[in-house]
């Protein structure tokens, strides 16, 4: 765990291929348990064999959706937000057009790095989780480009 506020926490996403990818920040309210990585745990040693190791993306503000939203996209182009109440097999990525007290505005880029026309709302009661930072989002815009205007 790299850092807990007022109604998220921020982790690292740790790949199945053994090297951290990304960060992910959770609900509190979703969260049930924790369970740090064991230091002498294959995993711990792998990651410190080759060099990977915890650290912070920048300033993310875990005190509320919002706040974590608008902090994170300040530092990473695309965000991937999750609405897991509504559909725990989606996610979705791309660039916050707007958000206010209630509702993100985003801009998708497609599976296929194609840029949608028209943003998308997700009312921020919805979000339970936001991953930036990751292999898949930055191939998306290697690829993908910035969205045009």
């Amino acid at each position: 765990m790299l850092k807990i506020g007022a109604e998220w926490l921020l982790v690292h996403n740790l790949d199945p291929e053994i090297f951290l990818d990304g960060h992910v920040a959770l609900r509190l309210r979703d969260v049930r348990n924790v369970k740090p990585l064991a230091s002498a745990s294959f995993t711990a040693r792998a990651l410190q064999h080759f060099g990977d190791r915890p650290r912070m993306p920048g300033r993310v503000d875990l005190t509320s959706t919002r706040t974590v939203i608008e902090s994170a996209s300040r530092r990473f182009p695309l965000v991937t937000v999750h609405v897991e109440h509504r559909n725990p097999t989606v996610c979705y990525i791309g660039v916050p057009v707007d958000i206010n007290s209630k509702t993100l505005r985003l801009r998708h880029i497609t599976p296929d790095a194609d840029w949608e026309k028209d943003p998308i709302n997700y009312p921020l009661r919805d979000i339970t989780r936001v991953e930036i930072g990751g292999h898949y989002e930055r191939a998306l815009l290697a690829v993908g480009g910035r969205p045009p205007k």
